[in-house]
């Protein structure tokens, strides 16, 4: 799956419901994402949160993780799910049902996510290897 970012500001969304929704979740003084007004960038995992999908991207060449951003911020222009996603779905603390489209072992391990943040080798190296065979999936 590929996007281009459209905007990269939390205060530029028009619908202040999203806005609202989105606060919740990203809390900036200024809006300003890191990511880029029309790059192009590959969707390594998707979200949902309130009903609605967030993109696990990187938003450099040099991140070792992806991180999350709402899809109000994207335009998809190849809407093709991975072949190697599975749906991952869990039980949140305030008992709702969490729902995620991952790799394989991101939605066997329920850890995986922090383990990656955590710098682990063995999870890295998972990701480092399934981001290029992502990047080069629909190429």
């Amino acid at each position: 799956m590929k996007v281009k970012c459209i905007n990269n500001n939390l205060f530029a969304v028009k619908n202040s419901a999203a806005t609202t929704s989105l606060s919740h979740y990203i809390r900036l003084t200024d809006g300003n994402l890191d990511i880029e007004v029309n790059q192009v960038y590959t969707v390594y995992g998707i979200e949902f949160r309130d009903n609605s999908p967030w993109f696990y991207l990187c938003p450099d060449n040099d991140s070792e993780y992806p991180k999350p951003y709402a899809h109000v911020f994207f335009e998809i222009l190849d809407d093709r799910l991975s072949r190697y996603w599975r749906l991952a779905t869990e039980q949140s603390i305030n008992n709702s049902t969490e729902a995620r489209l991952v790799i394989k072992e991101w939605a066997e391990n329920s850890f995986f996510y922090e383990l990656l943040l955590d710098g682990d080798d063995k999870i890295s190296d998972v990701f480092s290897r399934m981001r290029e065979v992502l990047d080069n999936e629909y190429e």
